[in-house]
């Protein structure tokens, strides 16, 4: 039997869908791009004819469109909004670009209008062959029981915003926090199976809505019901470790979410390292393969009429984190 063919339509033209979500798309055989759309009519179409996918006028509204199977939502998180009933009333499933909220309530009531299965949040590092990994390796306790995570990212001289719109805090949902920082978070806390986090103490530095610093430490209790300390250090105003590190009696295992995917093995001493994986046997390594894959996951699931690691549903105590770091500092009005 022939693959299920979905169709998918295309809400927002800037550069994560030109760069990755397209050519992670039109690479798979069981997917037909039917159509993209964007405020800005020129780019939908230059992005359209680079890619052989027709460009539709937004402003004749979403309801007007070709229907498909799948929409992907990508446009800046502070005018969402509207276009979430408009898609439920389409009954197309929706893949949303994190952020996706910044509270608790306001995740679960977008969650509310679409089956658990039929709605994604970005949060595509849990596909990536490294993650995959560290979560089956600290699930069968390889190196241990895991004491401590440590999370770093951002240097003195910033974080590059990924978009003009990040100038506008109410347009981005915030700052570092949420449109960098919370892949870091959200991998830590899915592959240690977390079941509860809970803030213990921190602090965040706030500029014109935007969150520039922060630091907190947390106690996680995962699905064994053990207790890991989990410190969050995410910042423009100092060097931070820039990894995320596991770190256990004897060792610590560490990685970054960014640049090269490679995964190291440390001594307590810091006297032996080694290296256990890089980019040629741990698939999927490249952004466009964790986006193949991710995308995939979304389908299967789809499919089967199931949840699985992409479903929104799944990332809820993300969400509770990011809302708990944010009630350290001013600007909780955004939520």
């Amino acid at each position: 039997m022939a693959p299920h063919l979905f169709t998918v339509g295309i809400v927002g033209a800037g550069h994560v869908v030109s760069a990755n979500h397209l050519p992670a798309l039109r690479a798979m055989p069981n997917v037909k791009v039917s159509w993209i759309t964007d405020k800005d009519l020129n780019r939908a179409r230059d992005v359209g004819k680079s890619n052989d996918v027709p460009a539709c006028d937004l402003s004749s509204g979403l309801r007007t469109f070709p229907k498909t199977d799948l929409v992907l939502l990508a446009i800046p998180f502070g005018v969402r909004a509207p276009y979430y009933n408009a898609l439920s009333q389409m009954g197309a499933a929706v893949y949303v670009e994190k952020p996706f909220a910044r509270t608790v309530s306001a995740h679960r009531k977008l969650c509310s209008a679409f089956d658990d299965f039929r709605i994604a949040c970005g949060l595509n590092r849990r596909s990536w062959g490294i993650v995959q990994f560290c979560k089956k390796a600290l699930d069968r306790d390889l190196f241990g029981q895991v004491r401590r995570v440590e999370f770093g990212m951002g240097m003195l001289s910033g974080i590059p915003a990924a978009a003009h719109y990040m100038a506008d805090a109410r347009m981005a949902g915030g700052g570092m926090l949420i449109e960098t920082g919370v892949h870091g978070i959200d991998t830590v806390l899915y592959c240690l199976d977390a079941q509860t986090a809970q803030l213990v103490d921190g602090k965040m530095i706030v500029e014109n809505g935007h969150d520039i610093h922060c630091e907190a430490v947390l106690t996680v209790t995962t699905s064994k019901s053990e207790k890991v300390c989990f410190k969050i250090e995410v910042s423009r105003l100092k060097n931070t470790i820039n990894r995320i590190e596991f770190q256990f009696d004897n060792c610590t295992v560490f990685f970054s979410i960014v640049g090269s995917p490679q995964l190291w093995v440390e001594s307590k001493d810091g006297k032996l390292r080694s290296l256990l994986s890089d980019r040629t046997n741990f698939y999927p390594s490249s952004c466009n393969q964790v986006l193949l894959e991710f995308w995939q996951a979304f389908m299967n699931g789809i499919e089967k009429g199931e949840t699985n690691y992409t479903s929104a549903i799944e990332s809820v105590l993300t969400t509770q984190v990011i809302e708990q770091l944010y009630a350290l500092g001013p600007g909780s009005e955004l939520a």
